[in-house]
């Protein structure tokens, strides 16, 4: 599932994913409504119990079942422009630092390198895109991997990311028959680039990275759009609370029965959600918060600075 940075990925996981299940270790960002929640879902190993591991030993220790995906670092690769070498993690993370991956990028994938083959690391290897054609090559078959692994197990594997890897890969696609749902944020664009810019301004009380002082200009998804087979809009979920719409997020989840069953409370809990988010955005005090806008977040040209229209906080 598609769904841009400022929509409401992280609220849509909880609810429709998790069923507000509390094992999901969910917490929220007090004062600006945002939430942290895994993202993905998968019957081959249970992602909240997932665990980084300093060494190879321990990790086999721990996930004897997934030790022979990993096993996949020492095998033979070609490369699409034909190129024959081993599938090394060293060469990887060599390749990683050659090409300036940004220290954010680099601290998850070496923490998590375990998992690399096995979980859906698409927004981190989308931040290597372009920057050389051996690890395009990698981070294409690593993306690959993680959903073919769980098609040869025949296990399922849910996920939700902001874009489709192809945005950066220029041209690639999943090798695996993969069903994919879009969240549309059609006439939201201008809302969602400011709730975007609100919640990021909070420091995060579990890490100490400072806050985001900046703007994105969101555009709409079309990428995503023509690579979805299921198209839902953010208008119709949250400013019209449309049952219908919503209903198509917890079918895509394999979930409607539970919808069907709690429809009433599903439905005010997101009206709640929209209402605490719209509160938000009126009352933030933009003139004191030292925001700056930036260009949009897909490098498309850069449309001035910040404006609000007469429309600003309406959706026709």
């Amino acid at each position: 599932m598609y769904i841009y940075p400022g929509a409401g990925s992280n609220f849509i996981a909880w609810n429709c994913l998790w069923n507000a299940d509390v094992s999901s270790k969910l917490y929220i960002k007090e004062g600006v409504n945002e939430y942290l929640v895994p993202r993905q879902k998968s019957t081959l190993w249970d992602c909240n119990s997932k665990k980084s591991s300093g060494n190879e030993l321990t990790f086999a220790e721990t996930y004897p079942e997934l030790k022979k995906y990993w096993d996949v670092w020492n095998s033979t690769f070609e490369f699409s422009n034909g190129w024959i070498d081993r599938f090394s993690l060293s060469q990887f993370f060599r390749l990683m630092q050659q090409n300036n991956v940004s220290l954010s990028a680099y601290e998850v994938l070496t923490r998590d390198y375990f998992w690399l083959p096995i979980f859906d690391y698409s927004i981190y290897y989308g931040l290597q895109a372009g920057k050389s054609e051996q690890l395009d090559g990698y981070c294409k078959h690593l993306m690959d991997m993680c959903w073919e692994i769980h098609e040869k197990e025949n296990k399922d594997l849910m996920s939700i990311v902001h874009y489709h890897p192809g945005l950066n890969f220029k041209g690639y696609d999943y090798s695996t028959d993969i069903k994919t749902l879009c969240l549309s944020i059609n006439e939201c664009e201008d809302y969602i680039s400011d709730l975007l810019a609100i919640k990021h301004s909070v420091q995060d009380p579990y890490t100490t990275s400072p806050p985001t002082l900046e703007r994105l200009t969101i555009r709409q998804n079309d990428f995503e759009i023509q690579k979805s087979d299921i198209i839902v809009e953010y208008k119709k979920v949250f400013f019209d609370n449309n049952p219908d719409e919503i209903r198509k997020l917890y079918e895509f989840f394999e979930n409607e029965d539970y919808f069907d069953k709690n429809r009433n409370d599903i439905m005010t809990i997101f009206k709640q959600y929209h209402n605490s988010n719209l509160r938000i955005s009126k009352e933030f005090d933009w003139g004191e918060s030292n925001i700056v806008s930036i260009p949009e977040i897909k490098h498309e040209p850069f449309i001035g600075p910040r404006q609000k229209s007469a429309n600003y906080g309406k959706v026709k």
